[in-house]
């Protein structure tokens, strides 16, 4: 009982090391910057198809009217009176044909196709990435995709991580092959005392779950602001402890399974439930924001299929890429 709670105490400490420089109150701010959306059309049936698109019927209206207030609606020919208007938008999207009738000049411009109107939130966040977190929040379409990208990123990483500490204690392994994350901070950058000895074996027990835990809070923080909900450790202390806890309920099913297998397999099952474990969290905070509740008994079940098979796959592209490098290598 005694080592329990030095455990998780250590688990603790680190984390905040890690977070030391990484201030949650950034990403509510970043979330909060002003974004602007033109539709633009030729006439006033696509631009009302348009409309309803970004502001689903299902909106509690004052969420509706928020929604409609970052949204600029154009007619082409835009009338000069607008052009201002116009111009002050952070992009356009446009309904099939318009384009040809906007200046060069004007804001960046996506075509939405109604057959597909899932398109144009992608090519738009394939281009403007730096506006992911404010278009996720004010913008129901973008939430979740944004946040599955975001859950999925945050999972590989982990994943990376894992596996390249698993690697680190047979044989050291280069700093360059580190993820450059925000979560990782000073303690994890090159030359800091954690890695004074060029490897990665010293990131094990406390010291690995610590990062794996901490980068799962910044899912958390990611998820909360995009949601339009409330940021911070204290804020959210209630989702922190859950990350925690459940970080540790993984580790310890990571040491029963890893006693009962051969020490090549470590690699692989460290890499699998990383991704799980950081891959299903991200679900639960996704669904707690958006329905505010957790995930039911056959919610999990489903969630750990689907995400067992995505991250099966993800793995084995990592594993292929390792491979393809090493064999260019020799």
């Amino acid at each position: 009982m005694v080592a329990k709670q030095q455990s998780v105490e250590n688990v603790w400490r680190q984390v905040r090391e890690l977070f030391q420089g990484v201030a949650p109150q950034a990403l509510a701010q970043e979330s909060d910057r002003p974004v602007c959306v033109a539709l633009v059309a030729r006439g006033p049936g696509a631009l009302r198809q348009m409309e309803e698109f970004f502001v689903p019927r299902y909106l509690r209206p004052r969420k509706a009217e928020e929604t409609r207030r970052k949204l600029a609606l154009f007619l082409v020919p835009v009338h000069p009176s607008e052009h201002q208007a116009f111009f002050d938008c952070d992009l356009a999207v446009c309904s099939e044909g318009a384009t040809e009738e906007i200046g060069n000049d004007a804001p960046q411009r996506f075509v939405f196709r109604p057959e597909n109107p899932q398109a144009v939130l992608k090519e738009i966040l394939q281009q403007r990435g730096d506006l992911a977190l404010p278009l996720a929040k004010n913008f129901l379409p973008f939430r979740r995709l944004v946040q599955r990208r975001w859950i999925q990123s945050v999972a590989l990483e982990n994943t990376l991580f894992a596996m390249l500490a698993t690697i680190a204690e047979e044989v050291p392994a280069p700093l360059a092959l580190l993820p450059a994350t925000p979560a990782i901070g000073r303690r994890f950058a090159p030359g800091s005392p954690a890695l004074a000895s060029d490897s990665l074996q010293q990131l094990e027990g406390e010291a690995r779950a610590a990062f794996l835990t901490a980068n799962q809070m910044r899912l958390a923080f990611l998820i909360a602001a995009s949601s339009d909900s409330t940021v911070g450790f204290q804020e959210q202390r209630g989702q922190v402890t859950a990350v925690v806890a459940a970080a540790l309920g993984w580790r310890v099913l990571a040491r029963g399974m890893e006693q009962k297998m051969p020490s090549g397999s470590r690699l692989l099952t460290r890499g699998l439930l990383a991704f799980l474990s950081t891959y299903t969290v991200g679900l639960a905070l996704e669904q707690f924001h958006a329905w505010g509740r957790s995930l039911t008994r056959e919610e999990k079940s489903e969630a750990y299929e689907q995400t067992y098979c995505l991250g099966r796959r993800m793995l084995d592209e990592v594993l292929e890429r390792m491979a393809a490098r090493a064999r260019s290598a020799a």
